[in-house]
């Protein structure tokens, strides 16, 4: 073991000043700062990283600090049951929300909802129930929302019941949508679902006063259809306009285990009663209740939108808006209904939606801004684990594909081939303060292509998105989380060389140093979003790349004596040019037994250092059969697969990643950074680094972002 030990530890010596320059360096002018919430057309590909991030701030303000102000409001919504077959709730309801940009909205709602479902048992087992679940759900509602001049919702709560401040979206009157407040939302939704399940379960027993275990088995079939109308004041002299219609089939497989403890357990009888009492129990139930599930879905669906812009001050736009507006909700309905029981297929579909289009363009005496139709398919899996009070635990992974037609002027497709890792857990969930400790983990790749409407389609571009958010995170910690996006961004390039190239990180240390001898040791709450953008040429370059420069750049991503072991197996051996290595076993397993078989079951140097040299292998591989594709459109759905670990080769995301950057040429990569931390008080850091010196602009990178943000909700306060 002697003889390793003073070269391993001299390369790791010899390393040291070089990896300690570099992160001192930080000098680059590589990157721009730029302000947190800069417009996303400013942004390399800022039109696919904020809609993530409005997602990734909807994810984490769920199970948080829940304010007792934030938590009061007005809710004159009866549940009028129809006994054993679901039952409609009327009314209204006047709240206050955040946005996923974290500022507090006023939200004014009323409708209908109608909810109406019916298990049958068909037989039984002993205490095992099979039975089918037929379910039917009608919302139909309409929604105000106005962001206040706060984001304290104690400061806010004199205009919560101030009732003569309740706003509505109907009557439609062209002076109530020129009075729009900037940012002021009106939104009329109407989904109708129709589903069925088959169901295997032992009930959990029905008795007040005991734990509760339920387990249970569901296979199901669904259709969503809704039709969606919003009116969004953008600005003094802009309203958007804006209809969406989806029709979604869904399938469900899903197995989940409930224990419960119920909540009227922790009073005694008669001191808390009526109301008071059951409002107790409804806030600690959620807290008693012990759930693991896993789930398999799989949606198929299509979507259509259309959008207008229009000028408020315009007297007779308006008149034309709400006249429309006054016609659309009738045919909405019949759409919704039409998609969702199947009477509409794709094509009647368009035909309807054509025609809706057609008349809004003679009411609103106006051409459309946009128009396109977004044929989409998903497959989810996921699961969850919670443990009452302790902890909550969720992972998902996803795979979709999106094909965007536009029916505008230049028109045009859009292919995307996408997929999801998302990873969230909660600790120490306490009732009123909510979660204590929280932590967010997703990565994301896309790649896409462009068919014109006249012309050849573009090659595959991609965009690798990795995103952190956390409750409570030392700053420590925090700072290693951005060591490790530099750590990936300084060997763009490289090849497999190990000198760090310090123009290439992001200069974030001159932000955190902003507040001296007074910087937080941790921060209570934080976002890091983290995009790196591959071009058409980046794609290309690694495609190009050759077998020796392939497996080379993999080894400089592993660390400890397994790098050292592959770099004397590169020295010594040969790397053919399907990427396999060809070296001496026993020379090789006479040098390294000693370090590399310790505690390993008599297993040689050779077999512990075998998966590391396969995957090498696989890699070069995978990136061959993306090259024998035979259309830019399937090299995207292949890269889609490297990108994401469903290829041989076992790397995933990050891993596959610092490989594939050191394989491109520094200026065919764009990308950005935004910070958003916490440390409390005055202690607060919104900002973004932007990588685009020197790079030309990419129209359609901007087009693609543009087209995917319109079909993504990150919640139903936005459109």
């Amino acid at each position: 073991m002697k003889k390793l030990i003073v070269p391993f530890a001299g390369l790791v010596l010899a390393a040291a000043p070089i990896f300690c320059a570099a992160q001192q360096q930080q000098s680059s002018d590589q990157w721009s700062q730029m302000p947190f919430n800069a417009p996303s057309g400013e942004v390399p590909g800022g039109y696919f990283t904020n809609p993530e991030r409005a997602q990734l701030n909807v994810v984490m303000q769920q199970g948080r600090l829940n304010q007792i102000c934030r938590g009061l409001q007005i809710d004159a919504r009866p549940w009028i049951s129809g006994s054993n077959f679901g039952g409609v709730q009327p009314g209204i309801q006047r709240s206050l929300q955040l946005l996923p940009d974290n500022q507090l909205a006023l939200v004014d709602e009323e409708g209908l909802d109608v909810n109406l479902s019916h298990l049958f048992q068909i037989s039984h087992i002993g205490k095992t129930a099979f039975g089918i679940t037929l379910q039917a759900g009608l919302q139909g509602t309409s929604m105000v929302v106005r962001p206040t001049p706060t984001q304290d919702s104690c400061d806010e709560l004199k205009r919560l019941f101030k009732l003569t401040d309740v706003k509505t979206v109907l009557p439609f009157k062209a002076s109530r949508l020129s009075a729009m407040e900037v940012g002021e939302l009106w939104k009329i939704p109407f989904v109708l679902t129709i589903s069925h399940a088959e169901t295997v379960g032992v009930p959990a027993p029905v008795a007040a006063a005991q734990p509760m275990t339920d387990y249970s088995i569901s296979f199901g079939v669904g259709q969503t259809g809704s039709a969606i109308m919003t009116v969004y004041r953008l600005s003094q002299n802009q309203v958007r306009f804006r209809l969406r219609i989806d029709h979604a089939r869904i399938k469900t497989a899903e197995g989940q285990i409930i224990e419960t403890v119920p909540a009227l357990q922790l009073f005694s009888g008669g001191l808390i009663k009526n109301e008071i009492n059951n409002l107790a129990v409804s806030q600690l139930q959620q807290y008693l209740m012990a759930n693991l599930s896993v789930l398999a879905q799989k949606t198929e669906g299509q979507q259509m939108l259309v959008e207008f812009i229009l000028d408020p001050n315009n007297q007779k736009q308006m008149e034309d808006l709400a006249r429309v507006m006054h016609g659309d909700i009738h045919e909405l309905v019949l759409m919704a209904k039409r998609m969702t029981t199947l009477h509409s297929t794709q094509a009647a579909a368009m035909g309807d939606y054509g025609g809706l289009v057609k008349r809004q363009e003679d009411g609103l005496d106006s051409a459309y801004s946009y128009d396109s139709s977004d044929l989409y398919k998903n497959k989810q899996k996921a699961f969850n684990l919670i443990l009452p009070f302790l902890a909550n635990w969720s992972n998902s992974w996803t795979r979709s594909q999106d094909h965007i037609v536009g029916y505008g002027a230049q028109g045009g497709q859009f292919i995307f081939y996408r997929a999801d890792k998302a990873y969230n857990a909660g600790y120490f969930n306490i009732p009123i303060k909510g979660q204590l400790v929280k932590r967010n983990d997703d990565s994301s790749v896309q790649a896409f292509v462009y068919k014109p409407k006249s012309g050849a389609e573009t090659q595959p571009e991609a965009i690798y998105i990795q995103q952190e958010g956390f409750l409570h995170r030392s700053a420590s910690s925090v700072r290693e989380a951005l060591r490790g996006i530099n750590g990936l961004m300084e060997t763009v390039g490289a090849k497999g060389d190990d000198i760090p190239d310090p123009t290439m990180a992001v200069p974030y240390e001159k932000v955190l140093a902003q507040f001296g001898k007074d910087a937080p040791s941790e921060y209570h709450s934080g976002t890091l979003t983290f995009a790196l953008i591959l071009s058409p040429k980046a794609l290309a370059s690694i495609l190009s790349s050759d077998a020796s420069s392939i497996v080379k750049s993999y080894v400089s991503t592993l660390d400890g004596v397994k790098k050292l072991a592959m770099e004397w197996i590169l020295k010594h051996g040969t790397i053919g040019k399907d990427g396999r290595i060809s070296y001496n076993h026993f020379e090789f397993d006479d040098k390294w037994d000693d370090y590399l078989a310790v505690g390993q079951a008599d297993r040689t140097s050779s077999e512990v250092i075998e998966p590391f040299r396969r995957a090498a292998h696989e890699i070069v591989s995978d990136i061959a059969r993306i090259r024998a594709q035979s259309s830019p459109e399937a090299q995207a759905a292949a890269f889609r697969d490297l990108l994401s670990g469903h290829d041989k080769n076992g790397l995933a995301y990050r891993e596959i990643v610092r490989v594939l950057v050191q394989l491109v040429n520094p200026v065919d990569l764009t990308g950005n950074l935004v910070m958003n931390l916490d440390g409390g008080g005055a202690r607060k850091l919104q900002t973004q680094f932007v990588l685009k010196k020197g790079r030309p602009a990419d129209p359609v990178l901007q087009e693609a972002g543009q087209a995917k943000a319109r079909y993504i909700l990150p919640s139903p306060l936005v459109d």
